[in-house]
């Protein structure tokens, strides 16, 4: 995955430990963006440089791919302790952020695409 040049980290805030019944309260998660082209390919990097010149620094496939099943997992892992057993979608309970890059943008797009698809 270093080669990929993902970061990915959750970062998840409890009212108390584990031993504890604690409730979890929100999930807060960080991450920079899914797998991209080279923004400055070289002889060495074994991309392919026609389709680079069109799409460097964007998005690849496998990175929309991996944000896309980690939001799957953050479902499946989150939902029912936030939301119980309802699959409806409120907007006061989200909250969205991205920077103007353009790979950023679809990496959470690509994420929300997984987390939201049951809903």
């Amino acid at each position: 995955m270093s080669q990929l040049h993902l970061l990915v980290f959750l970062v998840l805030v409890l009212l108390s430990n584990q031993q504890s019944a604690g409730k979890l309260i929100y999930v807060h998660e960080v991450f920079r963006h899914g797998a991209r082209y080279p923004i400055y390919p070289n002889s060495i990097d074994f991309s392919n440089i026609s389709i680079i010149d069109q799409a460097s620094g964007e998005l690849t496939r496998q990175g929309k791919s991996m944000q896309y099943l980690l939001g799957k997992q953050l479902y499946s892992t989150y939902w029912a302790q936030l939301f119980g057993s309802s699959n409806q979608y409120l907007q006061q309970k989200f909250y969205f952020k991205s920077t103007d890059v353009n790979r950023t943008i679809e990496s959470l797009q690509s994420q929300l695409l997984g987390i939201f698809e049951n809903t």
